[in-house]
């Protein structure tokens, strides 16, 4: 973990995934966090189980209220995901993550990336270098 790593504000193009996906972390004293990286880098718990059920604490206002910012593109007034360093997902893969079964976007994301890179790349750097003549 780097405290001091995260993302700034104009990164926030899409939101993030783990709001709407879960998981939701809980502690073994019952305090429940939104994402890992909330209570990796001490961030206030969302609930508690045993006091309040899961479904309530995951429709919770405060889980709303991360949802509203993320979804309006100021992720990066919330403390916490001002400081996460998780990388942000496009929305394609994301959807597809939800369609495909985990296993398969995970075989399939190193090809996915490398076409990705590729393509980004100028046409001059994908062919190979030609002999000079001598």
């Amino acid at each position: 973990m780097r405290p001091d790593a995260g993302h700034s504000a104009g990164d926030w193009k899409h939101p993030c995934h783990y709001l709407w996906r879960g998981p939701m972390y809980v502690k073994q004293n019952g305090d429940v966090y939104p994402c890992c990286q909330s209570y990796m880098l001490d961030g206030a718990p969302v609930g508690k189980i045993g006091e309040q059920p899961l479904a309530d604490i995951w429709n919770s206002e405060a889980m709303q209220e991360m949802r509203r910012l993320h979804a309006a593109g100021r992720a990066g007034e919330i403390d916490i995901c001002s400081r996460c360093c998780t990388t942000i997902p496009h929305p394609a893969l994301v959807a597809g993550s939800l369609i495909l079964h985990g296993r398969t976007v995970r075989r399939l994301l190193p090809a996915i990336e490398r076409l990705t890179y590729l393509s980004k790349l100028p046409g001059r750097l994908l062919r190979p270098a030609r002999r000079k003549p001598e």
